[in-house]
């Protein structure tokens, strides 16, 4: 099933691939995370750790803070996640729905436990290591793809795995009602926040199929893994196809015929995606500030943006 996921998408949405940056207009973000993904390393990745430049405080204001990479694994996942639109997704997300503190996105050595959302400092930590991984488990499923087109499915995974921490970011920040697990209800925010941009559902297929190729290590569960307060890797796929394909009935049918989602799953997905869609409107409209922007292309214009500021604010001094 590798590939037919994010190629269904593809011909649906009618566009060129599954990248956080594959509009033509923002080809060198694209560029460059797929070139992170063939060099796996550059000289950016010797700066020590400091706080980004550009960063503010106060209301819907975001930082970013990338720890000096240690080791080629660190060193690879930390150039795929800065040439990806990780930060500025997450700079759009927090100033539409300005959260009342300051968002630290941090980039971090080692694996640890994954990606994850402290509510104690308001911070969403993305360790380099499983971006790596991210990039082996694409690699691994797609073999006979370029590792251009590995990076653009990886800046995929990256743009799903942010709006699902900043997911719990809304949550904690203006006290959201959750009915169920909250991991649940991240991964249902994040596919309804994603769907809202042009190319949103081949994001989102993206990152369903990394769940799909990622959940052979769940193969059998272990005790632990039942207790876990996520979902299955598989269980985790299927809920985002559910929705996409709920909110797209063309590319419904499609999994249906090529047997992406059993037919006695998708009867129910136009149904759930509405159920999603309604709920996440009548939770997130009364904090939506500002106009939300994701559409391809806002992180290379908004790298472009700082960059004049900077040098700007630089001449003031």
């Amino acid at each position: 099933m590798s590939l037919l996921i994010s190629a269904l998408a593809v011909a649906v949405v009618g566009c060129g691939g599954g990248s956080s940056s594959s509009s033509s207009s923002s080809s060198s973000s694209t560029s460059s995370t797929a070139s992170a993904a063939e060099t796996g390393s550059g000289s950016s990745g010797e700066t020590e750790t400091t706080a980004d430049s550009s960063s503010s405080e106060g209301t819907g204001a975001i930082k970013a803070v990338w720890q000096k990479p240690h080791g080629e694994e660190n060193k690879v996942g930390y150039e795929l996640l800065k040439a990806s639109e990780t930060r500025y997704l997450a700079k759009s997300l927090a100033s539409a729905f300005e959260l009342p503190d300051t968002l630290t996105i941090k980039g971090v050595n080692g694996f640890g436990g994954g990606p994850f959302y402290n509510p104690e400092d308001n911070s969403i930590t993305l360790p380099y290591e499983f971006t790596t991984v991210v990039l082996g488990v694409v690699a691994q499923s797609d073999p006979e793809e370029s590792q251009y087109e590995w990076g653009e499915a990886v800046g995929a995974v990256d743009s799903f795995i942010l709006a699902h921490e900043f997911a719990h970011a809304l949550i904690h920040n203006f006290e959201l009602p959750v009915l169920g697990r909250e991991e649940d209800a991240a991964d249902g925010v994040a596919t309804a926040l994603l769907l809202l941009a042009s190319e949103g559902s081949v994001y989102a297929a993206d990152a369903a199929e990394f769940w799909l190729n990622f959940s052979g290590r769940q193969d059998p569960p272990q005790l632990a893994e039942y207790a876990d307060n996520h979902s299955f890797d598989r269980q985790r796929a299927d809920n985002i196809l559910c929705w996409i394909g709920g909110a797209e009935e063309e590319l419904l049918v499609a999994f249906v015929e090529n047997e992406v989602l059993p037919e006695s799953r998708a009867v129910s997905c136009p149904g759930e995606w509405e159920l999603l869609r309604r709920s996440v409107e009548q939770v997130m409209e009364p904090h939506l500030e500002h106009a939300l922007n994701l559409q391809p292309g806002i992180g290379a214009e908004a790298e472009r943006e700082e960059a004049e500021e900077e040098k700007k604010s630089a001449a003031e001094r």
